[in-house]
């Protein structure tokens, strides 16, 4: 069985995509393997979460969550 490819293009290069759960978040700002890191949830975790996003020019964030887990990392951005 021959394995398919799925690729997608980079629509806004300012904007990132965040898996959040109640042990990590999994946050991704681009197509490179680098451009997909993991958080932990606790506080100094979301800090650098958020100097990440602002370092790498981050003004759009959309959330993806299960639970309230969304509720401390929402506030601190």
């Amino acid at each position: 069985m021959k394995k398919q490819c799925v690729s997608f293009s980079l629509v806004n290069a300012h904007a990132c995509g965040i898996d959040v759960s109640s042990r990590s978040h999994w946050a991704c700002i681009g197509l490179q393997a680098e451009q997909v890191q993991e958080f932990r949830v606790f506080t100094q975790d979301l800090h650098k979460l958020c100097r990440w996003l602002c370092a790498n020019g981050v003004r759009t964030v959309a959330m993806e969550s299960t639970g309230f887990y969304w509720k401390a990392l929402f506030l601190m951005l």
